[in-house]
């Protein structure tokens, strides 16, 4: 069975890193839902002052099949949604609406409930200052499907695997556990 390349609209795929790895049917499943679907899936907590953009974040992880909690938009409703059920991933913005910001946030996530953070904000600056206390980023402006395949690469790395598909704009920090590396079109800190 040959596989071609170009999109239904004759467009070369956005991620060409991406191979088949079965097919049933007319469906081909890449490496990257092969892995998602071997995995146990993620509890994400989203903390995001933006409710258009949260709301677009929990409807594509919910589609995606991830539990989701929130979204919170204070540092204070988010420490109680942890408390109350611990995530396995935060997806942070820096900015929040309230006395802390989303690096501390992610510092006592870390701390608290050893739960890894991705700062989902187009604050490059704040972002770069608190990249010791989070795992990765994507900056916005970004598609919901860059934080669906961002939570799929540490749920990856929490199961201790390497994952198989960096995306572009998502840039890992080695608070990580992996030199730092960006997605093709990463956008965010240098690597160290």
């Amino acid at each position: 069975m040959q596989i071609s390349s170009a999109t239904p609209s004759g467009d070369a795929p956005r991620d060409a890193s991406r191979r088949p790895v079965t097919s049933s049917g007319s469906k081909v499943q890449t490496d990257t839902e092969h892995e998602a679907q071997t995995m146990p899936l993620s509890i994400v907590l989203i903390v995001e002052d933006e409710l258009l953009i949260a709301m677009s974040i929990k409807n594509a992880l919910g589609d995606a099949g991830y539990p989701v909690l929130g979204p919170a938009v204070t540092y204070e409703s988010a420490m109680s949604l942890a408390s109350a059920q611990r995530p396995d991933i935060a997806l942070v913005n820096i900015d929040l609406q309230s006395d802390r910001d989303g690096g501390v946030l992610a510092l006592h996530l870390m701390e608290q409930f050893s739960t890894p953070s991705i700062y989902i904000s187009g604050a490059a600056a704040r972002v770069a200052a608190n990249q010791d206390v989070a795992w990765g980023s994507v900056a916005k402006p970004y598609h919901v499907e860059t934080i669906v395949e961002a939570v799929r690469v540490v749920t990856s790395l929490l199961a201790g695997r390497a994952p198989i598909h960096i995306p572009d704009g998502l840039t890992l920090f080695q608070s990580a556990g992996v030199p730092s590396q960006r997605g093709a079109a990463g956008v965010g800190p240098a690597p160290s």
